[in-house]
C-alpha cells in the first residue's frame, strides 16, 4: 500500500523568516556569551556622536524579555517593544502561510517602512532633554 509522504517545502517568505529568526537568536546567544564576559557590544552611533539611536537598549530589552521582566524591557527601549508583538505575529503568520494579505510584498513594504520611521522618529525624540524618560536605562 503506498503512503503519501507530508513533505513540507517552505516558499521564499517562508525561508526569509526563518532565516530571520536564526539569525536573531545566533546574535542573541553571542551577546549572551559576550555578556558573560563582561563585554557587550556597544552601540556604534552612541559611541561616535554620545546621541541615543532608535535601538540603543534593544540587547538589554532582549535580555529582560528572557528573565520575563517586561517592566524593565519596556523601560530599555519603548518602542522596539511594542512593535516587538508585531513583527513576532507577522512573521508567525508568514511562516505558517495563512493569510494572503500579509503575504503581499505592499504590506511588508508599508510595515518596514513603517517600522524605521518609527524607530527614526523614536530615536530622535528621545536626545531631547524634555522627552529624558525614553532614555534607556
Amino acid at each position: 500500500m503506498y503512503r503519501k509522504r507530508f513533505h513540507f517545502s517552505p516558499d521564499p517568505y517562508q525561508k526569509g523568516v526563518l532565516l530571520f529568526c536564526v539569525s536573531v537568536l545566533l546574535i542573541l546567544c553571542f551577546q549572551m556569551i559576550l555578556n558573560g564576559f563582561g563585554h557587550p557590544i556597544p552601540c556604534i552611533i552612541r559611541h561616535f556622536t554620545g546621541l541615543y539611536c532608535g535601538g540603543c537598549g534593544a540587547t538589554r530589552m532582549a535580555f529582560a524579555l528572557l528573565h520575563g521582566n517586561f517592566s524593565t524591557a519596556f523601560r530599555e527601549n519603548q518602542v522596539l517593544f511594542l512593535l516587538l508583538p508585531l513583527w513576532l505575529c507577522t512573521g508567525i503568520l508568514l511562516f505558517i502561510g495563512k493569510p494572503t494579505k500579509i503575504r503581499s510584498p505592499l504590506f511588508l513594504k508599508n510595515l518596514f517602512l513603517f517600522s524605521i520611521i518609527i524607530l527614526f522618529l523614536f530615536g530622535i525624540l528621545r536626545n531631547f532633554t524634555f522627552f529624558s524618560v525614553l532614555r534607556p536605562l
